[in-house]
């Protein structure tokens, strides 16, 4: 959106009118929208009166499924014994938490969601990437429906996996019309928001109760969970073991936001409490923003505001401190291993011998100076030990603070590939 350059009566009235339909959209579309404030020299003239501008609301009326469409989508649905429902980034809606644990204990469907999906059952699949690592190729993993609702998905291994093993139908759910086709296989988008469609379909679904491919996944979720924990008992200091930590002591009710890349893939590793709130700048491939998001987010509430991310995201964004108002309930977390190290792990850098140098890019900066420049309270930690004391009293300061967690010598990329060999067996 442009604002006006010229101040009048009508370009005041025009300014207001922009306001007010930048704001509704972003509401509307749950995305971000961006304004241009144009001036004019000289720039430094006071003004003599503020106006009040009125606001406008925006009534959404919600859309939904013809008779004959959701007669015929229903009549696929029934038809299959294989269905899944991935869920991608989304704030909480405990209407759509309830709609979907009811789907969950039909036997022909299951449901998979991430941290960022922020929703809660013992009837989900909540670590997809975990419980992949017991996946093989086999057509009984193989959805014929899968139904993808809201945002992004963080897990590559789905994605992979969905690519090479095309489902039948794919179908899309969220209020925009536009989708991404992260399995080359996208045959219908619906433009409803998840419960309204969900509930509609939900009176029309026949319950199979012969099916079992909601109990195959679920089996080898709880196999890898039993895995999961037997590994993480032998590990020593390393990412793997940082995050760990972080999930074991982080605060119930916590805003948890994820720097993009290695932290938001590592805290999907682990079921949080349902309590804690997920947050992170996904939807592009970059690191940029992660600080000065979760900084924006404590400013606005008065709950615990807990960022994870690593030392390329934390000095990239390091102006986000530039800021008086740096609020006492943000708490940062920089998982330092000196580097991009998901450029260990991911199949293309790790087998090119420029990876080091091109690649990871080595973080030069000494985190503690940063902190020191913006006058921030900052505590570091190289070991287990270590990590516990200080996450303990990175949760109990009273101010903004930051907590090195250095695992620069550590074999994160070795231990990481031993937890999913461990996770298989």
């Amino acid at each position: 959106f442009n604002f006006p350059v010229d101040e009048n009566p009508d370009t005041s009235w025009q300014a207001g009118r922009i306001t007010n339909e930048a704001i509704n959209l972003s509401k509307k579309s749950n995305k971000p929208v961006h304004i241009n404030l144009p001036f004019r020299e000289p720039l430094y003239d006071n003004a003599t009166s503020v106006s009040t501008k009125r606001k406008t609301d925006l009534i959404n009326i919600e859309r939904s499924v013809n008779i004959n469409q959701l007669s015929k989508l229903a009549e696929t649905w029934n038809q299959s014994q294989k269905k899944m429902i991935l869920c991608g980034l989304m704030p909480k809606d405990e209407s759509l938490n309830k709609i979907l644990s009811f789907f969950s204990t039909e036997p022909s469907t299951i449901i998979l969601t991430e941290t960022t999906s922020n929703l809660n059952s013992e009837n989900f699949v909540p670590c997809i990437d975990r419980t992949l690592g017991r996946i093989i190729e086999d057509p009984d993993f193989i959805p014929e429906i899968i139904i993808t609702i809201r945002g992004p998905i963080i897990s590559k291994k789905i994605k992979t996996l969905f690519r090479k093993h095309n489902p039948a139908e794919h179908w899309h759910v969220e209020e925009s019309e536009s989708a991404m086709d992260v399995f080359t296989s996208l045959t219908k988008i619906i433009p409803l928001h998840p419960f309204h469609f969900l509930e509609a379909l939900s009176q029309n679904i026949q319950i199979n109760k012969d099916a079992t491919f909601h109990q195959t996944w679920i089996k080898e979720y709880r196999n890898a969970q039993i895995n999961h924990d037997n590994f993480l008992k032998t590990i020593n200091w390393s990412d793997l073991k940082a995050h760990q930590l972080i999930h074991e002591t982080l605060p119930k009710n916590t805003n948890l936001h994820m720097g993009n890349s290695t932290s938001v893939r590592y805290v999907q590793l682990f079921s949080y409490d349902k309590n804690i709130q997920f947050n992170g700048n996904r939807g592009v491939s970059g690191i940029d923003g992660a600080t000065s998001t979760a900084l924006g987010a404590a400013l606005i509430n008065k709950q615990l505001t807990v960022l994870v991310t690593g030392d390329l995201s934390f000095v990239y964004d390091i102006n986000a401190f530039w800021n008086k108002q740096l609020p006492n309930n943000l708490k940062i977390i920089v998982i330092n291993n000196n580097g991009g190290g998901i450029f260990k792990v991911i199949p293309g850098p790790f087998s090119t011998p420029y990876g080091k140098e091109n690649f990871e890019a080595e973080n030069p900066a000494q985190l503690e100076h940063l902190a020191k420049a913006h006058n921030i309270q900052f505590l570091t930690a190289n070991s287990t030990e270590d990590a516990k004391n200080a996450l303990h009293k990175l949760f109990s300061s009273k101010s903004t603070c930051i907590l090195e967690l250095n695992t620069e010598n550590c074999s994160n990329d070795k231990i990481l590939k031993e937890y999913f060999c461990a996770i298989k067996n």
